[in-house]
């Protein structure tokens, strides 16, 4: 391998238009050194540039998670969550997810929210995270991996939309119903939309819940590879008449401010035109 990176450096240089001065010279070689020594550990001591570009590897410009299909209400969600457009489907009774081994998060959280339900109590006490078992190990996102990453575990499926039974409320628990997501982004503002859906099923009566996370090409990763979406849609619609709406959050740092002048309004954007 040595030989091989020396010859395409040597290469580089004799077919060059001009001669190269001595800082070219000596900023190829550090190039060189630096790649023969990325291969030489072993990916998980390359570097940043070299880990990004194996990530994405054979990515169109669409991002990760989609297939490119236009959404449509109502959905067919056995067909939406098949093996066509999910490397694993898993279903709960709280949940169905659409989970990427390789993102190590679900790419979209299907779920009905009823009336009848939403009344019957609520349970404030949280359980603990928890790594899906039913994953092989390696594909698992665990609770520790967010330690000190600047991201919280948000909820897909929320406590406060689950509370009303203890073993529905423990399957929201698992990691793979949970998306990083920004401190305030998740306290402070797409808490509104979770609010929203809880709003729509008691004045409905049941309500469908779509959530799907916007994942790009040069996304950033925390503890040993969980993606973090650039972005996040809440969409929810009705089966009994035309009500849709549909929301989409950035996944960005926010400033205080930004937080006090957020609505909800602000986020909503056009149903019709959302890829999975």
């Amino acid at each position: 391998m040595k030989t091989i990176l020396i010859i395409i450096f040597l290469s580089t240089v004799t077919y060059s238009w001009e001669t190269p001065s001595l800082n070219q010279v000596s900023k190829y070689a550090n190039k060189v050194k630096s790649i023969y020594s990325s291969y030489k550990k072993g990916s998980d001591s390359s570097p940043a540039e070299y880990k990004e570009k194996t990530d994405i590897s054979g990515i169109s410009d669409r991002p990760r998670n989609t297939t490119g299909k236009l959404l449509r209400l109502p959905l067919n969600i056995e067909n939406v969550f098949s093996s066509n457009n999910c490397d694993q489907v898993i279903k709960k009774e709280a949940y169905t997810s659409c989970y990427y081994p390789d993102l190590k998060i679900s790419t979209m959280v299907y779920y009905q929210l009823q009336k009848k339900d939403l009344i019957l109590g609520y349970t404030k006490k949280r359980p603990s995270f928890y790594p899906e078992k039913g994953i092989p190990n390696k594909y698992r996102a665990k609770p520790k991996e967010y330690k000190r990453t600047n991201f919280d575990k948000g909820h897909i499926r929320s406590h406060a939309s689950t509370a009303y039974d203890k073993s529905l409320l423990y399957q929201t628990y698992s990691m793979i119903n949970i998306w990083p997501q920004r401190p305030k982004l998740n306290r402070q503002t797409w808490i509104k939309s979770e609010k929203y859906e809880r709003l729509v099923a008691r004045k409905k009566g049941i309500i469908h819940v779509l959530n799907i996370a916007y994942i790009k090409r040069d996304h950033l990763t925390i503890g040993k590879g969980i993606v973090v979406p650039a972005g996040f849609y809440k969409i929810l619609y009705s089966t009994d008449d035309d009500f849709k709406r549909c929301f989409y959050y950035s996944n960005k740092i926010l400033t205080s401010i930004e937080v006090k002048k957020d609505k909800l309004k602000n986020h909503e954007v056009d149903c019709n035109k959302i890829r999975y």
